[in-house]
């Protein structure tokens, strides 16, 4: 009697160390009668001579996890496959599930590990638990032998009611270190008082623009051809020379109070 499939599904689990980080892609097969899991592919990459945090060589981790797993899904002839993705990070998947906006190198891979997979499908995994901790941190041949590696993880062949569960608990200062930092810029001016490029307009090309026509006309009075345009279009030397004035501006008022 042939065995009826259940449910299908690619588990791709990823784990970094100090040396290395990688991502082991393994299927699970639910039958009517049993549950087969079998590693298909796995992928591990040397960690950067130059130092790279754990955070974000675990993210590495999951970013090449996504790649794999889409590559594989892509090969199988069977669509309805559920994709899982599994990680001991809780600051990664803080990184992926949270709406926030975070530092170049963070984002650039968070946006990609979103336009792979569904942040919903990101689940934490104790340590302990993770197939890709063998990839990333190495073994001996009798390691491999005893764990049976290639066999997958056993805790998948259990009911889903018994995977690892439970939502992890991130450090918010690794957080906060790796959020995108904004400048914030303000004026000091006494009460009362109004800073004249700022009163005229609030459109900072146009401040620019109308400080290039005022130095022109400044140096045509003075008779400096240094820089001196012409014509009814003001010149990049132009708008650069006017740029360096407002900057220099602002500075001397945002920073009147070190003089004091």
């Amino acid at each position: 009697m042939s065995k009826c499939v259940v449910s299908c599904s690619l588990d791709t689990s990823c784990d970094a160390s100090k040396t290395a980080y990688a991502a082991a892609v393994s299927t699970r097969f639910e039958y009517s009668t049993c549950v087969q899991v079998q590693l298909v592919q796995a992928k591990s990459r040397v960690a950067p001579v130059k130092a790279v945090t754990i955070p974000r060589l675990e993210l590495l981790a999951a970013t090449i996890g996504a790649r794999l797993a889409t590559s594989i899904l892509k090969e199988l002839e069977q669509r309805d496959i559920a994709l899982s993705f599994w990680s001991d990070s809780s600051t990664v998947i803080a990184w992926i599930k949270r709406d926030e906006h975070w530092g170049v190198c963070i984002w650039n891979r968070v946006q990609e590990i979103r336009e792979l997979t569904s942040k919903e499908s990101w689940r934490h995994v104790p340590g302990v638990m993770n197939p890709a901790d063998l990839s990333s941190r190495g073994c001996t041949v009798q390691q491999l032998l005893q764990t049976r590696w290639w066999e997958g993880p056993a805790w998948l062949k259990l009911p889903a009611e018994d995977w690892p569960s439970g939502e992890p608990q991130p450090d918010e200062e690794i957080l906060e270190q790796e959020r995108r930092k904004c400048i914030v810029s303000s004026l000091l001016c006494k009460e009362g008082q109004t800073v004249w490029y700022y009163a005229f307009s609030r459109i900072y090309d146009k401040i620019v623009r109308v400080l290039a026509w005022v130095l022109r006309f400044v140096n045509r009075c003075r008779k400096v051809r240094a820089n001196q345009g012409s014509g009814k279009v003001v010149q990049w030397e132009e708008i650069m020379l006017a740029e360096k004035c407002v900057i220099r501006y602002v500075q001397k008022d945002s920073f009147a109070w070190h003089q004091d």
